[in-house]
């Protein structure tokens, strides 16, 4: 129940700045915009959106994880499933040491970025953050290399409970396995 929840949330999160389909986040913050200030006009209300976003509120929660997954430029083809786990050492050696999403079919642009807000990472202990991207064609446990993609943390960060933020991670054609 509680992985259906995370993926809830992320997926939710999970609408780039471009998407226009259904309803995104930009939509959403206007229309919360326009109940907030009583305007009945969303290009105004967009005008007069409160400054912080619901990423942002996601973000300042204790036990939540965030950051963004850059996707390269010349990405191409068909995702099967994301992958976010932590370990302890990289690169790694065996199974994750924990498991903070997995993402069924993300939609990824070349050159875009996919935003990760999880609430709550329950971990306590130092990890580097590890994506795998797996593609159609792809593995399902360990990368493929050349079909399937990559990324880390450049260090181990702290989980204790606060508010975790990661710098970006860059996704890589997989090597080496």
């Amino acid at each position: 129940m509680k992985t259906v929840a995370f993926l809830s949330l992320i997926l939710g999160c999970a609408a780039s700045e471009n998407d226009t389909s259904g309803t995104s986040e930009v939509n959403n913050d206007a229309t919360d915009a326009s109940n907030i200030t009583g305007e009945d006009d969303v290009d105004n209300a967009e005008d007069s959106a409160p400054p912080e976003s619901e990423d942002n509120a996601v973000c300042s929660e204790d036990y939540s994880l965030c950051g963004d997954i850059e996707v390269p430029s010349g990405f191409s083809g068909s995702t099967r499933s994301l992958a976010i786990v932590l370990y302890s050492s990289v690169p790694p050696a065996g199974p994750p040491d924990g498991i903070i999403a997995e993402i069924e079919s993300p939609d990824l642009n070349a050159g875009g970025t996919f935003p990760v807000r999880v609430l709550p990472a329950l971990f306590n202990g130092d990890y580097y953050v590890w994506v795998n991207l797996y593609m159609e064609g792809g593995g399902e446990w360990m990368p493929v290399n050349g079909i399937d993609y990559t990324g880390s943390t450049s260090e181990p960060i702290s989980f204790d409970g606060s508010p975790v933020s990661f710098d970006d991670i860059s996704l890589s054609l997989a090597t080496d396995w």
